[in-house]
């Protein structure tokens, strides 16, 4: 019995050393950047978007992420956005957001493969879960003339705020350096996120 019991354990260890190693999509080391557009600013309503004219632009995020091993990386984040608005009267205002921090990531591919026996291609496909955490800072300018006139007082909406939230994202890898991605969560400044991956 101990002698089938030592040739089973030999034959499941030769078994295994004997297959190719599996492809992976991160290395010890790695680093990651990505550079997006962010839909809907979060504390803003929409694209912060009221009547009148306005000018701007849809919120620019990015962030870098170093490979601690396959599965899980570290890094930063930053992302900036700004609207101005000019009314009939001749009004202007406008604000401004930034957002900076640290996020950590794990790519799941391989787990969701192993525990419901997926065959999705790790090496190309990257599915993930970010936690950011970090500040977001608002400020809001006003057309001087306008709020000096008698009988108005100008308004200070300008503020200072903790960020913190769950992203999921997914990633895919056209080449071993270059692919595009989508996140879904509370992120830098919006509730989703898209753009272009650079690994290095």
């Amino acid at each position: 019995m101990k002698n089938k019991l030592v040739l089973i354990a030999a034959l499941f260890i030769a078994y295994f050393t004997a297959q190719p190693a599996k492809a992976q999509l991160y290395d010890t080391g790695d680093i990651t950047v990505n550079a997006g557009l962010s839909l809907g600013v979060i504390g803003y309503g929409g694209y912060g978007f009221y009547s009148g004219n306005f000018s701007g632009f849809f919120p620019l995020t990015a962030n870098v992420e170093y490979s601690i091993n396959d599965q899980f990386a570290v890094g930063g984040y930053a992302a900036f956005y700004s609207r101005g608005y000019k009314y009939g009267n001749g009004y202007k205002d406008g604000f401004r957001a930034f957002a900076f921090g640290g996020r950590g990531t794990f790519h799941a591919t391989p787990l969701l493969n192993d525990a419901l026996d997926l065959n999705l291609d790790e090496n190309k496909l990257d599915l993930y879960a970010s936690v950011i955490a970090g500040l977001q800072i608002s400020s809001w300018y006003y057309d001087n003339d306008y709020w000096n006139q008698p009988g108005f007082n100008m308004p200070n909406n300008n503020r200072v705020r903790p960020v913190l939230g769950p992203v999921l994202g997914v990633r895919y890898m056209f080449n071993p350096g270059f692919g595009v991605y989508f996140e879904g969560g509370r992120g830098a400044l919006g509730w989703a996120t898209f753009g272009a991956s650079f690994k290095f």
